[in-house]
């Protein structure tokens, strides 16, 4: 529902662009109302592009709340989404409608677009510094200093007014709340939200505290909860057992998984039938630099942990790993001249859609790591191989929201986002990952 409510608002400045767009074009101006009606010769252009151009923002990752804070990085970013937008409404255009958009009337969409969409991310921001809410944090000192960094970091209109240590700590800067004086405090302090970290020191008599302030109008909402929904991701110190006991698996119902293996199939085939095309060439490019093979598998961990070989293009040296497995990192020294380009874009995984057809992998999925790093990951973050329950992907909501990971910090981060992944695995959050990887493909991310 978040999406759709921001997708709609977008939707709406962009539908005013397009009009301004036709009223500034030399072709449209005089004639975008015909007999007290909108022109028909325009009214396609008028009610889809604004929809192209919505979902454009979406696949380049605008919606984040972590842009807040770059003006730079959203200015990026909608030009990104605006041009992915028109890009795809012209090919669809030629191919089911025979016909263009004006160049006038896609230039003066995307700047008045751009305008209208970076004032209301401005005034956004001018109104969520006036009218920040106020937040308690109920937890242990170790997670409140975890979540200011996080807020610090992102400006999400949050300000932190106190704090109620759970494990009596001491040493943190925070007001410290007495348990049994929660919503006195609250109230003085017009606290808006309440975050509370779930564990066992929460007693009956911190939980009836907690009750109190949600009868008094009082948001009261869990850390996992929290970072669910303002950075979609999971909060990792809040796995535990019973989350996975907790697991729901109604998302995966009969429509779902056969959606999920349609699209695999049909992406799948595709996928190697250009790879197919362009094999040859990348081929003689390999050999010519370093003699070496041009394909290679790997073993990797897939669903249910169950291990499989997987394929790529060798984008590093021959004796890359001549001393054992190492962290593949950005900018590895390891990766020859024509593997860094392929990386960028990807190619160097398309042999995967083989594993795809196979059914050993799937279009979107965690990606499989290699079985001693499972191994040496497993040895400092406990659930590690839960991310196995569903099948690994070619591509993720951890790939398109995090960098390269190189330390097992890294992986722990990462593996927030597969989680969070394993809990909501949709269709729809399917396609936004699916359209997201598109826009990290043009901007050269990985």
């Amino acid at each position: 529902m978040k999406i759709l409510g921001k997708m709609l608002f977008y939707y709406v400045l962009l539908w005013a662009s397009v009009l301004i767009a036709h009223w500034m074009s030399p072709s449209f101006r005089d004639a975008i109302i015909v007999n007290s009606r909108l022109n028909p010769s325009i009214a396609r252009d008028v009610w889809l592009l604004p929809l192209f151009l919505a979902l454009g923002l979406q696949a380049a990752g605008f919606r984040s709340r972590t842009l807040e804070s770059s003006y730079y990085g959203s200015e990026a970013r909608i030009l990104v989404g605006l041009a992915l937008g028109g890009i795809f409404y012209l090919a669809v255009s030629a191919v089911f409608a025979f016909a263009l958009v004006g160049r006038y009337v896609l230039l003066f969409t995307v700047i008045y677009g751009n305008a209208f969409i970076l004032g209301a991310r401005l005034l956004q921001r001018r109104f969520v510094a006036k009218n920040s809410r106020r937040m308690l944090v109920y937890s242990s000192v170790r997670a409140y200093d975890y979540l200011c960094k996080c807020l610090e970091r992102d400006q999400l209109g949050y300000v932190v007014g106190g704090f109620a240590t759970l494990d009596h700590e001491r040493g943190s800067a925070a007001t410290q709340v007495p348990e049994d004086n929660i919503l006195q405090f609250c109230t003085e302090n017009l606290i808006d939200d309440v975050v509370v970290e779930l564990d066992a020191s929460l007693s009956p008599s911190r939980r009836a505290a907690l009750l109190s302030c949600t009868a008094a109008g009082i948001n009261v909402v869990s850390m996992n909860a929290f970072f669910e929904y303002n950075y979609e991701r999971v909060y990792e110190e809040g796995i535990n057992e019973s989350w996975f006991w907790d697991y729901n698996k109604e998302h995966l119902d009969m429509y779902y998984i056969i959606f999920k293996r349609a699209t695999d199939i049909a992406v799948g085939a595709v996928g190697l039938v250009i790879f197919a095309v362009m094999a040859p060439f990348l081929m003689a490019v390999a050999w010519i630099g370093d003699r070496g093979p041009f394909l290679y598998s790997q073993t990797r961990v897939g669903r249910f942990n169950r291990p499989f070989r997987m394929y790529k293009v060798r984008t590093m040296r021959v004796d890359a790993e001549a001393g054992g497995a190492q962290w593949a990192k950005e900018k590895d020294p390891r990766v020859t001249l024509l593997g860094n380009l392929l990386r960028k874009t990807r190619i160097d995984e398309m042999p995967q859609f083989w594993n795809v057809l196979k059914g050993e992998m799937s279009i979107v999925g965690p990606r499989p790591e290699r079985p001693e790093m499972t191994v040496q990951i497993e040895q400092s973050i406990e659930f590690y191989r839960f991310r196995h329950l569903i099948k690994p992907g070619i591509t993720g909501w951890a790939q398109i929201n995090f960098p390269y990971g190189a330390s097992i910090e890294d992986a722990r981060r990462k593996l927030s986002y597969d989680f969070f992944y394993l809990k909501y695995a949709s269709a729809a959050l399917d396609l936004l990952i699916m359209m997201r990887t598109v826009s990290a493909l043009v901007r050269g991310a990985r």
